[in-house]
């Protein structure tokens, strides 16, 4: 199943919109997460795998990025807690 898509089918299932919503994702699939709804976009992966994302063409609507080095739980947590 397509990542837009379910993130648009998640979005009516749950009466949220775009702007109440923030997809977190660890590699440069994820991306697709964010495209035609224009979901905000947490990427919490490798340095590898953000090299692949700027390589790919996609222009997901990108609003944090783990510093080199850091990736997975603990950057999502760190998001979660700047944005709460």
């Amino acid at each position: 199943m397509d990542k837009a898509w379910s993130a648009k089918a998640a979005l009516k299932v749950l009466k949220l919109s775009p702007e109440e919503t923030i997809a977190f994702g660890d590699s440069v699939s994820d991306f697709a997460m964010s495209l035609g709804e224009k979901i905000a976009f947490a990427f919490v992966g490798p340095q590898e795998q953000w090299k692949a994302y700027e390589k790919s063409g996609i222009h997901a609507n990108v609003v944090f990025k783990a510093k080199p080095g850091h990736s997975g739980p603990e950057v999502v947590l760190e998001i979660l807690n700047h944005i709460f």
